[in-house]
Protein backbone atom coordinates (compact mmCIF):
# COMPACT_ATOMS: atom_id res chain seq x y z
CA UNK A 1 0.00 0.00 0.00
CA UNK A 2 2.78 2.46 0.90
CA UNK A 3 4.54 1.70 -2.40
CA UNK A 4 1.38 2.52 -4.32
CA UNK A 5 1.10 5.88 -2.55
CA UNK A 6 4.76 6.70 -3.17
CA UNK A 7 4.46 5.68 -6.80
CA UNK A 8 1.34 7.82 -7.23
CA UNK A 9 3.12 10.81 -5.67
CA UNK A 10 6.12 10.28 -7.96
CA UNK A 11 3.91 10.13 -11.06
CA UNK A 12 2.04 13.26 -9.93
CA UNK A 13 5.34 15.15 -9.55
CA UNK A 14 6.42 14.13 -13.04
CA UNK A 15 3.08 15.14 -14.55
CA UNK A 16 3.25 18.52 -12.84
CA UNK A 17 6.64 19.25 -14.38
CA UNK A 18 8.83 18.43 -11.40
CA UNK A 19 12.40 18.08 -12.66
CA UNK A 20 14.65 15.65 -10.84
CA UNK A 21 17.70 17.00 -12.66
CA UNK A 22 17.87 20.60 -11.54
CA UNK A 23 20.88 22.81 -12.17
CA UNK A 24 22.20 24.84 -9.27
CA UNK A 25 21.84 28.60 -9.60
CA UNK A 26 25.20 30.34 -9.68
CA UNK A 27 25.61 33.21 -7.24
CA UNK A 28 26.35 36.66 -8.61
CA UNK A 29 27.75 37.80 -5.28
CA UNK A 30 31.51 37.39 -5.34
CA UNK A 31 31.92 38.11 -9.07
CA UNK A 32 35.05 40.21 -9.59
CA UNK A 33 36.11 42.40 -12.53
CA UNK A 34 39.78 43.25 -13.08
CA UNK A 35 41.81 44.93 -15.83
CA UNK A 36 45.31 44.36 -17.12
CA UNK A 37 47.71 45.15 -19.95
CA UNK A 38 48.16 41.52 -21.01
CA UNK A 39 45.93 38.45 -20.82
CA UNK A 40 48.27 36.64 -18.43
CA UNK A 41 49.99 39.46 -16.58
CA UNK A 42 49.16 41.42 -13.46
CA UNK A 43 45.48 42.21 -12.83
CA UNK A 44 44.05 45.17 -10.91
CA UNK A 45 40.63 44.72 -9.33
CA UNK A 46 38.00 47.40 -9.89
CA UNK A 47 36.73 48.47 -6.49
CA UNK A 48 33.16 48.91 -5.28
CA UNK A 49 31.26 47.27 -8.15
CA UNK A 50 27.51 47.19 -7.52
CA UNK A 51 26.38 45.22 -10.59
CA UNK A 52 27.71 43.88 -13.88
CA UNK A 53 25.86 43.43 -17.18
CA UNK A 54 27.57 40.58 -19.00
CA UNK A 55 28.18 40.86 -22.73
CA UNK A 56 26.07 39.11 -25.31
CA UNK A 57 27.21 38.20 -28.80
CA UNK A 58 25.26 38.76 -31.98
CA UNK A 59 26.15 37.64 -35.49
CA UNK A 60 25.96 40.34 -38.13
CA UNK A 61 23.77 39.70 -41.15
CA UNK A 62 23.42 40.80 -44.73
CA UNK A 63 20.03 41.00 -46.40
CA UNK A 64 19.81 38.61 -49.37
CA UNK A 65 16.13 39.16 -50.14
CA UNK A 66 15.37 39.63 -53.84
CA UNK A 67 12.49 41.53 -55.35
CA UNK A 68 11.07 38.19 -56.47
CA UNK A 69 11.51 36.54 -53.06
CA UNK A 70 8.43 35.34 -51.20
CA UNK A 71 10.25 35.46 -47.86
CA UNK A 72 12.85 37.72 -46.34
CA UNK A 73 16.26 36.04 -46.43
CA UNK A 74 19.66 36.82 -44.97
CA UNK A 75 23.11 35.36 -44.48
CA UNK A 76 25.66 35.90 -41.72
CA UNK A 77 28.14 38.56 -42.76
CA UNK A 78 30.99 37.24 -40.66
CA UNK A 79 31.23 40.37 -38.53
CA UNK A 80 29.90 39.50 -35.08
CA UNK A 81 29.03 42.12 -32.50
CA UNK A 82 30.61 40.83 -29.29
CA UNK A 83 28.65 43.14 -27.06
CA UNK A 84 29.55 45.24 -24.09
CA UNK A 85 30.36 44.80 -20.43
CA UNK A 86 28.43 47.34 -18.41
CA UNK A 87 28.84 47.86 -14.71
CA UNK A 88 27.94 50.27 -11.93
CA UNK A 89 30.44 51.35 -9.30
CA UNK A 90 30.15 53.30 -6.08
CA UNK A 91 32.22 56.10 -7.53
CA UNK A 92 35.21 57.27 -5.51
CA UNK A 93 37.00 60.14 -7.33
CA UNK A 94 40.22 59.39 -5.39
CA UNK A 95 40.31 55.67 -6.30
CA UNK A 96 43.10 55.06 -8.84
CA UNK A 97 41.08 52.39 -10.68
CA UNK A 98 38.10 54.73 -10.99
CA UNK A 99 40.42 57.53 -12.17
CA UNK A 100 41.81 55.20 -14.85
CA UNK A 101 38.31 54.27 -16.10
CA UNK A 102 37.34 57.95 -16.32
CA UNK A 103 40.60 58.89 -18.08
CA UNK A 104 40.10 56.06 -20.58
CA UNK A 105 36.64 57.36 -21.43
CA UNK A 106 37.85 60.97 -21.80
CA UNK A 107 40.72 60.20 -24.19
CA UNK A 108 41.41 57.75 -26.97
CA UNK A 109 41.03 54.78 -24.70
CA UNK A 110 43.70 52.12 -24.80
CA UNK A 111 42.46 48.60 -25.33
CA UNK A 112 42.89 46.49 -22.23
CA UNK A 113 42.20 42.98 -21.05
CA UNK A 114 39.24 42.55 -18.69
CA UNK A 115 38.98 39.54 -16.40
CA UNK A 116 35.63 38.39 -15.01
CA UNK A 117 36.00 35.89 -12.17
CA UNK A 118 32.74 34.20 -11.25
CA UNK A 119 31.82 32.82 -7.83
CA UNK A 120 30.85 29.40 -9.20
CA UNK A 121 32.26 26.16 -7.79
CA UNK A 122 34.50 25.71 -10.84
CA UNK A 123 36.03 29.17 -10.44
CA UNK A 124 35.27 30.16 -14.04
CA UNK A 125 37.30 33.06 -15.43
CA UNK A 126 36.50 34.85 -18.69
CA UNK A 127 39.08 37.20 -20.21
CA UNK A 128 37.86 39.84 -22.69
CA UNK A 129 39.73 42.39 -24.80
CA UNK A 130 38.14 45.81 -25.16
CA UNK A 131 38.09 49.51 -24.37
CA UNK A 132 36.14 51.93 -22.17
CA UNK A 133 33.48 53.64 -24.26
CA UNK A 134 31.54 55.43 -21.56
CA UNK A 135 31.88 56.63 -17.96
CA UNK A 136 28.61 58.15 -16.76
CA UNK A 137 28.68 59.79 -13.35
CA UNK A 138 25.35 59.80 -11.57
CA UNK A 139 23.81 62.66 -9.68
CA UNK A 140 24.99 63.75 -6.26
CA UNK A 141 22.03 63.79 -3.90
CA UNK A 142 21.70 64.21 -0.17
CA UNK A 143 21.74 60.81 1.51
CA UNK A 144 22.70 58.98 -1.69
CA UNK A 145 25.96 57.39 -2.70
CA UNK A 146 27.91 58.59 -5.73
CA UNK A 147 27.68 56.09 -8.56
CA UNK A 148 29.03 55.80 -12.08
CA UNK A 149 28.09 53.52 -14.95
CA UNK A 150 30.91 52.21 -17.12
CA UNK A 151 30.64 50.59 -20.55
CA UNK A 152 33.39 48.48 -22.09
CA UNK A 153 33.16 47.56 -25.78
CA UNK A 154 34.31 43.96 -26.28
CA UNK A 155 36.66 43.53 -29.27
CA UNK A 156 37.45 39.80 -29.26
CA UNK A 157 35.74 36.59 -28.17
CA UNK A 158 36.54 35.74 -24.57
CA UNK A 159 38.88 33.03 -23.45
CA UNK A 160 37.37 30.99 -20.66
CA UNK A 161 39.01 28.81 -18.03
CA UNK A 162 37.46 26.70 -15.32
CA UNK A 163 39.59 25.04 -12.65
CA UNK A 164 36.72 22.67 -11.84
CA UNK A 165 36.73 21.00 -15.27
Amino acid sequence: MIYAILFAAFVAMLLCGFNLHTTAQQPASGTILKYGATPTGTWTQIAQIVDIDLPSAEQGKVDTTLLTSTNETSDPNGVPNLGEIGFTIRYDPSDTGHELLLADAQTTAPKRYWQLSYADTGATIDVYYGWVQKFERGSAQTGAKLEAKVTIVVQAPPTSTNSGS
